[in-house]
């Protein structure tokens, strides 16, 4: 079943909210009296003018009601709203007597998760109370993308699931993943210049089929698993057995990278000291100074990094052994390295965003040539946790 669209009035008067309202009532699923004009005006009076002009519209008067859930339910549905909103933040003594009254008169109430911390962990509280629909609301205020809440929610809850905060005509593609019942859009349409436009735009684009083939998380994982694989057999082994030499005949070992690729040389340098070699992290308070035979190893997947670049140039003017991963041989890293590993592993892949399949391919090249060491050296599990951190 398509979403039904809800449109938002968040506008201060009622004559503004009808000409808005008159607009775009053809693509409006659910006229909604925002909480702005249900405070400046009377509630009572705008959702009874809005029931009077819009006899065959659904309304919903966002109340955001807290307390007394009871009256403010009688005050919605008196005066002709079809729908009325409760916040999740209220108690559920609150949101059940709302419910009660809804039930009583045949319509219907929305919970909404607006300022909730732990949206699922309540949705699962709420559920239980039964409500009509649980809305899934990012606010202005909060400043996050409208869709933040959502994936943790899907298919958590069996409640039909309303979406309100930030959604646009541009962004309603993405809409489909979470399988709404109604998608909620305010500004988008009432601050536009042709309401009447976005909406039906909106409403369109929520009846087309979802574009593409439904995503399969196994059939990503496994496109990722092959492609560090490709990019695994295509390393130099030559290029690593030198790396492993070098490692091996050297007294002291510094390891350099930025963002993820220092995650990644942070991680090595670990697993080196666990090995029982002396092993610094470039850029740490305690690190002593690069001297003359000592190795360094920077990973960089573009080779352009410049706070790597910078320190690589340093190392050289020291007369340190560099050895440079990274994904291009010809980049300004490689050139002023002493040992280039070539990593095969576009920073752009198709399935991965930025630099992902570079980090998880080095990732494992790495813990590869530990445990490679491990051999070479006779270590066991066993020795490499005795350096393990304990404090």
């Amino acid at each position: 079943m398509k979403p039904k669209l809800q449109v938002a009035l968040d506008v201060l008067t009622i004559e503004k909210a009808l000409k808005i309202a008159k607009q775009i009532e053809k693509y409006a699923d659910i006229l909604e009296l925002g909480t702005p004009l249900l405070k400046e005006q009377s509630a009572d009076k705008a959702i009874h003018e809005f029931k009077k002009s819009f006899p065959k519209k659904i309304i919903l008067a966002d109340m955001k009601t807290m307390d007394v859930g009871k009256i403010e339910a009688e005050i919605a549905f008196n005066a002709g709203a079809d729908m009325m909103t409760v916040c999740g933040a209220a108690s559920n003594e609150t949101i059940k007597d709302a419910i009660k009254v809804a039930r009583r008169k045949k319509k219907k109430v929305v919970v909404d998760l607006i300022g909730i911390r732990n949206k699922l962990s309540r949705a699962k509280e709420i559920e239980k109370l039964k409500p009509d629909y649980i809305c899934v609301h990012t606010g202005i205020d909060e400043n996050k993308p409208p869709f933040a809440d959502l994936q943790a929610i899907r298919g958590e809850i069996r409640t039909p699931i309303s979406i309100a905060g930030g959604l646009t005509a541009k962004n309603m593609p993405y809409i489909s993943n979470f399988n709404p019942a109604i998608v909620i859009v305010g500004r988008d349409i009432t601050q536009s210049k042709n309401p009447r436009d976005i909406a039906k735009k909106i409403k369109l684009s929520l009846k087309e089929k979802p574009k593409g083939k439904k995503i399969d998380i196994k059939e990503i994982e496994k496109k990722i698993e092959n492609e560090i694989k490709r990019a695994l057999k295509n390393v130099s082994t030559k290029q690593t057995e030198n790396l492993i030499s070098k490692i091996l005949e050297s007294e002291r070992i510094f390891v350099t990278g930025q963002g993820r690729s220092g995650l990644m040389a942070r991680a090595f340098g670990m697993r080196l000291m666990h090995l029982g070699f002396t092993t610094y992290i470039i850029g740490e308070a305690i690190t002593p100074a690069l001297e003359k035979g000592d190795l360094m190893i920077a990973i960089t997947g573009t080779g352009g990094t410049e706070i790597t670049l910078s320190r690589i140039k340093e190392a050289r003017k020291k007369k340190a052994v560099i050895a440079v991963l990274t994904t291009d041989r010809k980049s300004r890293a490689a050139r002023n390295s002493s040992l280039i590993i070539e990593i095969p592993a576009k920073i752009d892949s198709l399935s991965e965003p930025l630099g992902s399949l570079f980090e998880q391919t080095v990732l494992i090249y790495l813990d590869s040539i530990i445990v490679k060491i491990m051999g070479l050296l006779g270590k066991k599990s066993r020795e490499l946790k005795k350096r393990h951190a304990n404090v």
